[in-house]
């Protein structure tokens, strides 16, 4: 059939071919996602998986690269576009069922994170490190001289829940991952200060500088200059410790990567929510059963989109969970919540202040975090979306992977 001129229902006007309602297949033109989601930084064609995106009209075989300056836009028209998109997002299964659930699919239904090719298994170690009388337990990924990564996991986790990531960001860096103070091996302090933020930051930024660095100058080869810095890659709560590392200890941070991490109460009544939210939370660990928080805990909406996962990685991390110790995780939430941070406006003026690169990694399906990057971006730093929901780097790996490449490329020295 040939080409016609005139508008498509679904009111675009340049660019791209479906079959029209009036029955004619060829040009039917609109500016599909770069003007319908100019704040969205979505290249999966980069990512080497052959699939081009699907606009919210439903075509598929779109363009990419969206906002070619990467991550969400800044302006007001670009905020309220990508709140459409998302909205398009979270429509019911009918408008595209493959999208409904915030994830990216092939033409042939598989999603995008199973195409990639694997990876071979980096070398492995484990060590522990004591600071302030506390044993931090640690996971390390490849070789000591490639340029290090502190990964440090959220709530209820240990450093095993980056295993899925390891692989790949194993291939060009070091990957140290902490068991945080009260999780995993690491000890179990009774003292509530030892779970606190600056407590733990403190303990990180050390680990850095006695052991991190010091294995980059042994074992970076002749003619390479060893790592001076670490990224340091949070999520979640790990975030809220890696913030406070980059802050206070910005001479051992190479950048700030943080996944789906809070940045403190937006003002003082914020505050006594999340000192409400925390106090219950401590009430159900020392008054109900491990078991049954956690059943609480997986139930929350927070965490919806992690029942894709597969049967095993599921078990998996339900088996973490449960394998905390009650008090631990009550003192964790009284001493490491949100209602212990200063407020968001500070915390963004002193990222913004701060010479340390900062990178926001969110999820489609994860809306206030997803507004929260926005904000990263609006505050002049950068910020991306990633198809999933609250965790990422577990729920799809490789696609959270992708995303960090830019960043690392734009901040690192390679080859000297």
């Amino acid at each position: 059939m040939s080409e016609h001129d005139h508008e498509c229902t679904c009111g675009h006007e340049h660019g791209h071919d479906h079959e029209c309602e009036c029955g004619h297949e060829h040009h039917h033109e609109h500016e599909h996602i770069e003007k319908s989601i100019p704040a969205i930084d979505f290249d999966v064609e980069e990512m080497g998986l052959g699939w081009e995106g699907v606009c919210p009209c439903g075509c598929g075989g779109v363009g990419h690269h969206v906002d070619p300056a990467g991550g969400m836009g800044g302006s007001e028209a670009e905020t309220a576009d990508a709140l459409a998109w998302r909205a398009w997002v979270n429509a019911e299964p009918d408008t595209y069922e493959e999208f409904q659930q915030g994830y990216a699919f092939d033409t042939d239904g598989n999603l995008l994170q199973d195409l990639v090719e694997e990876i071979p298994e980096p070398a492995f170690a484990e060590l522990d490190f004591e600071h302030d009388g506390i044993i931090y337990h640690v996971r390390r990924w490849g070789e000591p001289g490639e340029i290090p990564i502190v990964l440090l996991h959220g709530f209820m986790q240990t450093g095993a829940t980056w295993e899925p990531v390891a692989p790949r960001l194993a291939l060009d860096h070091c990957l140290y991952a902490i068991d945080l103070v009260g999780h995993g091996a690491t000890t179990v302090p009774a003292d509530p200060q030892a779970y606190s933020i600056p407590a733990q930051s403190d303990a990180i930024a050390a680990f850095i500088r006695e052991i991190v660095l010091p294995q980059a100058a042994e074992a970076t080869p002749e003619g390479r200059t060893p790592a001076k810095r670490a990224h340091v890659l949070g999520y979640s709560m790990g975030g809220r410790i890696a913030l406070d590392v980059a802050l206070r200890h910005g001479d051992v941070v190479l950048s700030l990567i943080l996944e789906s991490a809070g940045i403190g109460p937006s003002d003082e009544a914020e505050r006594a929510e999340y000192a409400k939210r925390a106090a219950d939370w401590a009430w159900r660990l020392r008054e109900e059963s491990m078991e049954d928080f956690v059943n609480y805990w997986e139930g929350l909406p927070l965490f919806a989109t992690q029942q894709r996962l597969s049967d095993e990685v599921k078990a998996a991390v339900r088996a973490e969970r449960l394998a905390n110790d009650t008090e631990a995780m009550a003192l964790t939430v009284e001493n490491a919540g949100q209602q212990t941070m200063a407020l968001a406006d500070e915390t963004m003026g002193a990222l913004g202040l701060s010479w340390t690169p900062v990178f926001y990694v969110a999820g489609t399906r994860d809306e206030k975090y997803l507004i929260l990057a926005e904000r990263f971006v609006k505050e002049g730093l950068d910020a991306k979306p990633v198809m999933g929901g609250h965790n990422l780097h577990l729920e799809v790996p490789e696609m959270f992977v992708e995303a960090l490449g830019p960043h690392f490329r734009n901040n690192e020295i390679r080859g000297m």
